[in-house]
């Protein structure tokens, strides 16, 4: 049924049109600053005029602001266009639906980690559009059609309460092992890592926590993969911790290359082989607003979804904007930032209302922890819930409580919880911050 419903997917999207955008994105990667920066006022000029004219939200906004689309030449002209937030098409989604684009909508929907999941429709098109990009970034990983690939997401492979292996199915239509996310725990993860070394994948796309947790049950075994063809792993959907980073690199053997988008279709960033990211600068105009703790939040504009689209996005994520202003090794002039910081509500709320973000750096420096979430309840209290990989006693809580008390202060009372697992969403993440708070104190 995967091969099916795969050759059923791959029949619709991978025609000739996607074919044409690959070849046309694959030249535009190497434009200079000058051409890709007159290449974004176009793109900008020409969605912005679109929406004015056919979606009927735009109409009535750029009415009611005194907008006119003509007036919109510029890339700083878009400051006049007020931001667009998840509240504003939660309210009515159908005004943001253009009405001059027939043919077949395709609904898809966020996973509502942080609350209401947001449903938007696009058209073939945008989604032939999104699966070029996507495919040009697995490329930067030195990844071919037809290699070998391993999948350990957030799809049902098997059923929930399967108990012994295997928890995971073979997709002949795209030579990829599937495999459960949600079966990993310390006593399943020597079969999973067996069927990775038994398939040897080229690649390996995962949440960053599941294959995180493959990489730190090999390091408490003190053994490293033995699959001897794996060059890349390729992280998305959760923020990408640097320990973790660490982690997999060193006992998988292989580069990470993180990768960042969003149902919205407004931005998208990549590691290219050189070890940075870049904003993908003819996916979408992108700005960054300055957010909590150093940070900054993306704004999007996309390109591709003209069936819906959203200009000026709050995304709600963020990033660490790069020190290093300098052009990439890669060659390509997209714009490089230093780190996805993921979402801005992952923060724990002080007694003196202080929002602690970037709380990952915890868990940098204290082997033995296959994954952990972090808990507030009330103000002033936590608990750190740990899933061990071998010995984990005193000692190591205590250096993690101390972690923990440099980042949310000495008054903070820190409890730490061994359990035998976190629980995930629907979609199989795990949320490394979890506020639990009356809503008049959060």
């Amino acid at each position: 049924m995967i091969a099916a419903r795969e050759f059923l997917r791959v029949s619709l999207r991978e025609r000739r049109q996607f074919e044409r955008v690959l070849h046309e994105i694959s030249g535009l990667q190497w434009f200079d600053h000058q051409k890709l920066c007159e290449l974004q006022r176009l793109r900008v000029v020409a969605v912005v005029q679109h929406a004015a004219r056919n979606v009927p939200y735009y109409r009535e906004s750029f009415q009611r602001h005194g907008i006119r689309a003509e007036d919109i030449k510029s890339i700083e002209d878009l400051q006049s266009i007020p931001f667009l937030t998840k509240a504003d098409i939660l309210r009515n989604p159908r005004v943001f639906v253009a009405d001059n684009i027939s043919g077949p909508r395709i609904r898809i929907q966020s996973s509502g980690s942080t609350g209401t999941p947001l449903t938007l429709v696009q058209s073939l098109d945008a989604i032939n559009r999104e699966n070029a990009f996507i495919r040009r970034l697995l490329s930067w990983t030195g990844f071919n059609r037809g290699d070998r690939c391993a999948w350990l997401r957030g799809d049902m492979i098997v059923p929930i309460d399967q108990k012994v292996p295997p928890f995971w199915r073979m997709n002949r239509a795209n030579n990829m092992l599937m495999m459960s996310s949600y079966h990993l725990s310390e006593d399943n993860a020597e079969y999973y890592i067996a069927a990775l070394e038994s398939f040897d994948p080229m690649l390996i796309q995962s949440y960053p926590t599941s294959v995180a947790f493959l990489a730190s049950y090999l390091e408490s075994r003190g053994r490293n993969y033995g699959g001897r063809n794996l060059r890349a792993v390729v992280t998305s959907s959760e923020t990408l911790r640097v320990d973790q980073k660490i982690t997999i690199e060193q006992w998988l053997g292989c580069q990470v290359f993180d990768y960042y988008g969003g149902v919205e279709r407004v931005a998208q960033i990549g590691t290219c082989e050189k070890g940075n990211l870049h904003i993908i600068a003819d996916y979408g105009y992108v700005e960054l607003l300055p957010a909590d703790g150093g940070t900054m939040e993306i704004v999007g504009t996309g390109f591709n979804n003209w069936l819906m689209p959203l200009l000026r996005y709050r995304t709600n994520d963020k990033v660490v904007k790069e020190s290093n202003v300098g052009a990439c090794a890669c060659g390509r002039s997209f714009p490089m930032v230093k780190q996805v910081e993921g979402r801005l509500d992952d923060y724990i709320l002080t007694a003196d209302g202080r929002k602690i973000t970037r709380l990952g750096h915890v868990f940098a420096g204290i082997s033995n922890i296959a994954e952990a979430q972090i808990v507030q309840e009330r103000i002033g209290e936590v608990c750190i819930f740990v899933v061990p990989l071998g010995h984990f006693g005193e000692a190591e809580k205590a250096k993690l409580r101390n972690k923990a008390a440099q980042r949310l202060g000495e008054d903070m009372r820190i409890a730490i919880q061994i359990a035998p697992q976190i629980e995930r969403g629907r979609t199989g993440k795990l949320q490394l911050v979890v506020r639990r708070l009356e809503t008049s104190k959060s």
